[in-house]
């Protein structure tokens, strides 16, 4: 293990230790070479913003997430990264003006024109209440 920290090649290894090359290869993968080589892969995946099974930040803490095809892309590591962000991050809320009286709405939703079923009745209508 030490000569391959060092940089030294499966076959130079392999005649310093007069072992065959394939002992080498394997014993390296088993014991460390391998998962070092997924660690350095999932480190340089891990700010990818692909949506194909790789890695993105979580938009809070930063925290790698992994990301699975075929399903919505995840931006937060949990509920409580989710809520601090956006207490952090509110919302800016739009208003439209209520086509029967004029007072302000929050847009909700778009298709809203009124605010309240009476308001509706009285523009639609002319009448206070409609039987």
């Amino acid at each position: 293990m030490l000569l391959r920290r060092q940089g030294v090649g499966y076959k130079r290894i392999a005649a310093i230790m007069e072992i065959s090359v394939e002992t080498v290869k394997s014993y390296c993968r088993r014991n460390f070479e391998e998962n070092a080589i997924k660690a350095e892969v999932s480190m340089r995946n891990a700010f990818s913003d692909d949506k194909s099974g790789s890695f993105s930040p979580c938009k809070h803490c930063g925290r790698p997430l992994q990301q699975t095809s075929g399903k919505r892309r995840r931006e937060f590591c949990g509920s409580a990264c989710r809520a601090a962000y956006w207490r952090a991050h509110p919302k800016t809320v739009r208003f439209q003006h209520c086509a029967g009286c004029g007072t302000l709405l929050p847009m909700g939703s778009v298709s809203r024109k009124y605010c309240s079923h009476a308001c509706y009745i009285r523009r639609r209508f002319g009448r206070e209440n409609h039987a």
